[in-house]
This record gives structure tokens, sequence and C-alpha cells, in this order.
């Protein structure tokens, strides 16, 4: 750009111009994470199919393009709202948590483990979490793969109690109107869970709301 100037030679298309050229599919992950001065740039290529690019001129959408995107619920930390212009502009699907067969596959294939016995016991504290009463937002399935993946590399009784522990600690919650600290809550959880192979819900009886991916 510093020999040649700011014009068409030296500018690079990003994801967004890149998919409209190509009408191709931009994926945005946690849209709800996204700077109102970007969010008023993808208004029109949503609305019109075309983006102002200074110095270069307008971009046009080809056919075929289109956007999807991911959010995290709104109570979450660095989350913000999106404008009513924009979220008119998109249909809203959600997405439940997969059964648990399908999260112990997810956790075999992404993890390369032959335990059987670990996989199941991971994804079953895991999805524990998520009815558990003592917790407000339980964990995902990337959780059980950290345990797996922590437990291997452990030895002893307590590896998959210490894989637990710290798979855990980063993707839960507890309620605030519990006097209970995470170490108690898990060891409940735990003994619920693994040492008497009930569900882990003590209480509970929905799952909590997904947590971000």
């Amino acid at each position: 750009m510093l020999k040649r100037g700011y014009g068409q030679e030296s500018f690079f298309a990003g994801p967004l111009l890149q998919a409209m050229t190509e009408g191709g599919v931009l994926f945005i992950n946690e849209l709800n994470r996204m700077p109102e001065s970007v969010q008023n740039v993808l208004l029109p290529a949503l609305d019109e199919g075309l983006v102002m690019v200074p110095h270069i001129g307008e971009v046009r959408a080809a056919a075929g393009f289109q956007v999807i995107a991911t959010q995290n619920p709104v109570e979450y930390v660095a989350t913000g709202h999106l404008s009513e212009a924009l979220r008119d502009r998109f249909e809203h699907v959600v997405l439940e948590y997969q059964s648990a067969a399908e999260e112990e596959e997810i956790v075999r294939r992404q993890t390369g483990s032959a335990d059987a016995e670990l996989v199941r016991l991971a994804v079953k504290l895991t999805r524990a979490t998520r009815r558990h009463a003592a917790f407000k937002k339980g964990a995902s399935v990337r959780a059980a793969m950290a345990m797996v993946t922590l437990a291997a590399r452990l030895e002893g009784p307590t590896a998959l109690r210490e894989a637990a522990a710290a798979a855990l600690a980063t993707r839960v919650d507890l309620r605030d109107d519990i006097d209970a600290s995470f170490a108690a809550a898990l060891d409940e959880l735990y003994e619920a869970v693994v040492v008497r192979g009930g569900d882990g819900e003590a209480g509970g009886e929905e799952e909590h709301p997904k947590a971000p991916s």
C-alpha cells in the first residue's frame, strides 16, 4: 500500500467481502460480541447486498450470499445487545444439547480415547452439571473432552475426580443462593454420579440454558 497507494491493487478482501463476491456463506461466531461499528457495516450487506469500501467503491453480493451466526445468552459477560435492525435480518434457531450417546461419540472422536467407561463417566458428569440444583450454568461437551484428556494422563483412583475439578471449574457457575463451594458441589455431584451411579440431579428438574460454544 505504501508503494502503490490505497487502491484496488493493494486491497485484500476480508471474509465478508469474499463471501459476497463469491456468493458464499459467511459464518460469524458470537455475533453479540460484535462492536456497533461492525454491526453498521454488516447491516447493508444483509439488507441490500452492498458494502461501500472507501477508495475502492461498492461491493455487490453475488447470488447465494448469506450469513449464519451464533450468539451467547445476553446475560454472559462481554455480550451486547444487537440493534433491532440487525436482529430483523436473522431467523432465530435454538440449538439444544446433544443426546448422551451423541456426546459420547463426540468425545471419543475428539480425544481418540478407547476407554469407553472413562468417556461415559466424563459425559455423565458433564451432563449432570446441567441439572444439578447447585449449578446455575452447566458445562458443555468441551468439559467432557477436557476431562477425558486429563484423566488419561493422571494415575491412581482419584484421576477422574482431579480431572473433573480442573475441567469443570472454569465451565460452570454455582447458584448465588447456595452456601457451598465449587469443591463441595463437585464432591456431591461426583458421589452421586460416579460412586452411586445416579444421574446427579439432586433437585434439578430441567437442563439449564445451553452454555456458550
